[in-house]
């Protein structure tokens, strides 16, 4: 082996050597970045899971708001199908609709209307 052999294969490790610093450094930002895009996208999925989360909290108080609050019940209607002898009343608070459907009489006896079902099931049918 000669000495320009040796220099030329001393120059070939150093090369070497310096191509696989290169390789890690650019291994450890590469990581970086994707740990950087995956909080990102992590964070972003976050913020929609607490948004809609804090929806559904919005819309479950304003049920629970609606049911407590006494608003005035200004109207009543009354509709039984003379076909399945289905009834069912409408009530309207501070002019929001709720629909109820009755089925049997207990829940009728409960609320009073039985009499006043029977009734307007014969009117109707006349």
């Amino acid at each position: 082996m000669t000495l320009e052999d040796a220099k030329a294969q001393k120059e070939e490790i150093t090369r070497l050597a310096d191509l696989k610093v290169k390789k890690e450094k650019s291994k450890k930002k590469l990581k970086k970045v994707l740990i950087n895009q995956e909080l990102k996208a992590r964070a972003k999925k976050l913020a929609a899971f607490e948004a809609k989360r804090a929806k559904i909290m919005e819309e479950y108080n304003h049920c629970i708001n609606f049911i407590k609050d006494p608003f005035p019940i200004t109207k009543f209607s009354y509709r039984v199908n003379n076909s399945t002898k289905e009834a069912t009343m409408r009530i309207t608070r501070n002019h929001q609709p709720i629909n109820l459907v009755m089925y049997g009489k207990f829940i009728l006896n409960m609320l009073g209307f039985t009499e006043w079902m029977k009734l307007h099931a014969l009117a109707s049918k006349s």
